[in-house]
């Protein structure tokens, strides 16, 4: 069995690795559990941000033949915020019992009385909750409108990590020192193409804009004219929004409507030309 902390635990947490692991044993000593079922499962420990999401705090994710029968599980995934104490063997020999193999679909348990699925699972591109994100990003202003606050706000903490100024001027320092190497190498090319993909309300692009104009300054070494950066985002109403805060940088701002999973369908005139993203 592998387990994978994808958060480090501290003791308020519902749920410990140490517990973790004592349930599975006590399911496998129960006969809930097979144990090659037990060697080649991966349990993934997660704390999810969002303190309201629609997540169960114990998911198994099943497998399928080519012919659609369910196959043994191979993950847990287990949201240890959402666990709480003395809950945990429930929650798993629950999530287990209705993952168990099935021809083609999962098994008619007492405990899915309360399920309704919207549809066949698919690629998450594909699937409704794609399409429920697509709404969100294109109606915005709306649901701002109706909670009463930026979409910011919403995010745990109130501000996005990726905002941070330290982090913000690392990241310029960094890709200064880029520069001044290729400059000493002859292949700085005329045009210093830099790609933000995600912008949000365009508050980091701001700041990295700001700091490299100051750093190039304080260098002497007229970097920034060369710089063009390009906002790329899912969104026309957020990328709208964001110009505000590069509003003194709009010499040196395109933006464009970008699709993360196929940036080359806006891209491909940039191709090998894009130095930072």
């Amino acid at each position: 069995m592998i387990l994978q902390l994808n958060h480090l635990l501290r003791k308020s947490s519902g749920a410990s690795a140490q517990e973790v692991i004592d349930t599975l044993q006590a399911m496998l000593a129960e006969g809930h559990l097979e144990q090659s079922q037990l060697a080649s499962l991966r349990v993934h420990l997660d704390w999810i941000q969002y303190k309201q999401n629609f997540r169960e705090p114990v998911t198994v994710v099943p497998g399928t033949n080519e012919r659609g029968d369910r196959l043994p599980f191979m993950e847990v995934h287990v949201d240890v915020r959402q666990v709480t104490p003395g809950t945990l063997r429930d929650l798993m020999l629950r999530a287990v019992v209705q993952a168990q193999p099935g021809p083609g679909h999962l098994p008619a348990t007492e405990g899915q009385a309360d399920r309704l699925p919207l549809e066949e699972f698919q690629s998450f591109r594909s699937s409704l909750a794609w399409q429920f994100n697509r709404l969100y990003w294109e109606r915005l202003a709306d649901w701002e409108l109706f909670t009463g606050k930026g979409y910011e706000e919403a995010l745990p903490g109130g501000k996005s990590d990726a905002n941070h100024p330290g982090a913000v001027a690392d990241g310029v320092a960094d890709f200064w020192t880029l520069l001044r190497d290729l400059e000493a190498k002859k292949q700085l090319p005329p045009e210093v193409f830099v790609l933000e993909i995600g912008v949000g309300m365009g508050t980091r692009a701001g700041l990295w804009l700001d700091r490299f104009r100051d750093l190039d300054r304080e260098r002497s070494t007229n970097y920034y004219p060369r710089i063009r950066f390009l906002l790329g985002d899912y969104s026309p109403a957020t990328l709208e929004r964001s110009r505000a805060a590069v509003a003194s940088h709009a010499d040196q701002c395109s933006f464009l409507v970008l699709d993360a999973l196929n940036p080359m369908l806006t891209l491909s005139f940039l191709r090998h030309k894009i130095l930072h993203i």
